[in-house]
């Protein structure tokens, strides 16, 4: 292959020679840019500022090229710019003013009058304006205040008329120290808020002081009344144990929400039978149970699970002891039927029940059969049958048991 080498492509410059412009030329070509810039601008002040801007430029340059004749026509219409553009916004300012309705307008056209605070009446006119948007301003303050009055007013009639007020008056009595009252204004609340728990303090506050003058008989009543709340059923539990240490076997006494007989006496450890009418009607176990035995047994479960908790309050489930009739020592329970060995071992302390007939815990291998007491005497039946439940507990008299969060037995 030849090459060709082209001798024009040699004689032409590599770069573009960067024209030289003069100072004045410089000026110069600010000056017109200046001068028709005006055309974009839509406020007039900006527009006479770039005018004149232009004719200082021009008039500096002297006789540079047509720099006087376009100086003239600068100055020349800079002041027709300013005139008709000025009347052009009063116009406009006084257009926006006499339509103006709201705070925000009456700000609008106090702002265009601030343009050209002398032109024409135009200091008139911004305080005419203020003096609307003052009227405006205090009508919505008055306003507002209204509105304010009205859901007070609204709020204090829905107060009078709601379980707000006697909540409210109780609150009051109960810090005065006037619980009778303040448990009455409570009961008038209802179910509004924690009137429940609120008349349980003030029974609890009834119950210390009855207390502290020595009316045990008022204060277990007050305590009982204020079930649930923690104080009132650990002084409860701590004055049945105070009862509880004089008793003999065979003596009926009062723990938690029924009455049990004392069967033994152990140091501080007593063993109690309920002693009352069977209020529950149970049978012996699951009849679908295979093996069939106390352990395994329903009426087990019940008692140990849901009774418990419904007859004996937090203070007195502390004081249970654990007991276990399982041959291999892995199940214990805390409320347990008695035996036929033990029902004979402390018969002679046991109520009758009334003629009612009551389980006991053994149970005839797994032929279905269980044995239970009437009238007295032990007797079979099978495990479906309804008898009542007479359950036994041991309880350990430790009040330091009440002091342990961390304690068994709730």
């Amino acid at each position: 292959m030849k090459i060709i080498e082209d001798d024009t492509l040699k004689e032409k410059p590599l770069f573009f020679e960067e024209e030289k412009i003069s100072e004045e030329e410089k000026k110069y070509r600010s000056a017109v840019n200046l001068m028709e810039s005006v055309e974009c601008v839509t406020r007039f002040e900006r527009a006479v500022i770039s005018l004149q801007s232009a004719a200082a430029l021009f008039e500096s340059l002297g006789e540079y090229k047509d720099s006087v004749q376009k100086k003239e026509a600068c100055e020349m219409q800079a002041e027709i710019t300013q005139e008709t553009g000025m009347q052009a916004a009063y116009e406009a300012a006084v257009d926006m003013q006499n339509s103006a309705r709201t705070k925000i307008d009456y700000r609008t056209v106090i702002s265009e009058y601030e343009r050209f605070p002398e032109y024409k009446d135009s200091v008139q006119r911004i305080e005419t304006c203020k003096k609307k948007l003052i009227r405006l301003e205090n009508r919505a303050v008055w306003k507002n205040r209204a509105i304010v009055l009205a859901v007070l007013a609204l709020a204090a009639a829905i107060f009078w008329v709601s379980p707000a007020k006697p909540f409210t008056k109780g609150y009051l009595r109960m810090k005065q120290g006037y619980y009778k009252l303040a448990i009455q204004h409570f009961n008038e609340a209802g179910d509004f808020l924690n009137s429940e728990s609120m008349v349980k303090k003030c029974r609890y506050q009834q119950a210390l002081k009855a207390y502290e003058k020595g009316n045990l008989e008022s204060t277990l009543k007050l305590c009982k009344k204020a079930d649930g709340m923690k104080d009132a059923d650990y002084l409860l539990t701590r004055l049945e144990i105070d009862h509880i240490r004089q008793s003999q076997p065979g003596d009926v006494i009062s723990f938690g929400k029924r009455e049990w007989v004392v069967l033994s006496v152990e140091g501080k450890e007593v063993q109690l039978l309920y002693n009352s009418k069977c209020r529950e009607q149970k049978y012996a176990l699951d009849t679908e149970d295979r093996e069939k035995n106390w352990l395994n047994s329903k009426i087990r479960s019940w008692l140990n699970k849901t009774y418990k908790n419904v007859i004996l309050n937090q203070g007195e489930r502390k004081l249970l002891q654990q007991v276990s009739h399982d041959p291999k020592g892995e199940k214990v329970e805390k409320l347990y039927l008695l035996s036929c060995q033990e029902y004979q071992q402390y018969e002679r302390y046991i109520p009758s029940g009334e003629g009612q007939d009551w389980w006991l815990r053994d149970m005839a291998g797994t032929t279905g059969i269980a044995y239970y007491i009437s009238n007295g005497e032990v007797r079979e039946d099978a495990v479906n049958s309804l008898k009542g439940a007479r359950p036994a507990i041991r309880i350990l008299l430790d009040e330091t048991l009440l002091e342990d969060e961390t304690s068994a037995g709730m």
